[in-house]
């Protein structure tokens, strides 16, 4: 993102007229929006603060491009698609990262799922603590991961 920023900016006048052939309306405010998205959700999530504003303001960025600009080949789509997989990825490892009383989960019930059964990724669960092989406590520490129902962890 950060090199599309600099190129939207050092070419200005050619980014302008891409927009005019689109169709779009206004192409220099239309421009100029996407600077501002870039300028701001780039630091953000490069610094992991206000992910959750990083991510939205990204993807406000990334979607109408893939719709109107990348459509010219599978692999420009693929491309756009993947980022914005990373992006959502990026957000839902943040958010886990988050203490449960910071994610609204602090003495509110849970739902029953399955006729009660555990569900596979509860967002207010506190993060396993992950062990060594013979059991017990091991170096790991206390971690953030995900896991699947018998315990084996997946991220």
């Amino acid at each position: 993102c950060d090199f599309l920023l600099v190129s939207k900016l050092s070419n200005w006048t050619a980014t302008e007229q891409e927009i005019a052939d689109a169709g779009l309306p206004a192409p220099s405010f239309m421009l100029g929006m996407v600077v501002t998205l870039l300028a701001i959700g780039t630091p953000f999530l490069v610094l992991g603060i206000f992910m959750r504003w990083a991510v939205a303001l990204l993807l406000v960025f990334q979607v109408p491009t893939t719709v109107l600009f990348e459509s010219t080949s599978w692999y420009e789509q693929g491309d756009s698609i993947s980022v914005m997989g990373g992006l959502l990825l990026a957000l839902i490892v943040d958010e886990l990262q988050r203490p449960a009383s910071a994610r609204g989960c602090a003495e509110r019930p849970q739902p029953q799922l399955n006729g009660g059964a555990e569900p596979l990724l509860d967002p207010c669960a506190e993060a396993p603590i992950l062990v060594s092989q013979g059991g017990g406590a091991g170096d790991f520490g206390r971690r953030r991961a995900l896991s699947d129902r018998e315990g084996e962890v997946i991220v």
